[in-house]
């Protein structure tokens, strides 16, 4: 996975296709409620529009990416900004280059479906030391609302779903939208309450913008 993310033809076609959209960007940074005093951490920063959105407003902002390509221009972005933080890693090893920072708030946005099921309770795990109690969480990507069991018996249905929710963008995305659905790691809601479970945070609101991609918001309990 982390060659395909250091190609910088993959990363210029990812970003043209699936770049955030002003509205988009609003819906995933609302349930944080940022404020002055927050720290943040997002998990798959990619170029950093997230960050700069945040930046000017917390305390400190850190981003955790695989990709050499994407980290650089959220280099770019958050130019001159002395309280951001960008670390080049892979989810489950960045918790020792973020060592001696506590965040009160975190998000991450199609990036960690990439984990399987069997490592999203240890990323988790790992994560949870790095927030502090009270701290919220937003998980926005590919989860599916239905138990993944159900997968094969379910893709015509998303295929369906999928042409009315991408409008006149389908065509483009098909073929990516095949592969994350029947290759990567998607799973379900509570597969991935389960996990969040496992660091110590209990689910505080959900929202399934579809049958195949949807929003979390956890809240670190202990």
């Amino acid at each position: 996975m982390s060659e395909v993310w250091n190609n910088p033809d993959y990363v210029k076609r990812y970003n043209n296709v699936y770049g955030i959209t002003k509205e988009q960007l609003d819906r995933y940074m609302a349930p944080l409620r940022l404020e002055t005093a927050d720290t943040l951490i997002e998990f798959g920063c990619g170029n950093g529009e997230a960050l700069a959105r945040a930046i000017d407003i917390v305390e400190m902002a850190a981003g955790v990416d695989i990709s050499k390509d994407q980290l650089e221009q959220a280099r770019k972005k958050l130019a001159g900004k002395k309280n951001a933080l960008l670390v080049e890693s892979s989810f489950l090893q960045c918790r020792e280059a973020l060592a001696g920072h506590l965040f009160t708030k975190g998000m991450s946005r199609k990036a960690l479906h990439h984990l399987t099921d069997s490592e999203k309770p240890v990323f988790v795990e790992r994560a949870a030391p790095l927030f502090k109690q009270g701290a919220i969480f937003v998980l926005e990507d590919g989860i599916f609302d239905f138990d993944k069991s159900l997968l094969k018996e379910k893709v015509p249905q998303i295929i369906e779903e999928a042409k009315v929710y991408y409008g006149d963008a389908w065509l483009k995305i098909e073929k990516d939208f095949m592969i994350t659905i029947l290759e990567e790691f998607m799973t379900d809601y509570p597969t991935w309450e389960s996990a969040f479970k496992n660091g110590g945070f209990e689910l505080i609101d959900r929202k399934a913008y579809s049958m195949f991609y949807g929003m979390m918001v956890f809240k670190k309990i202990r």
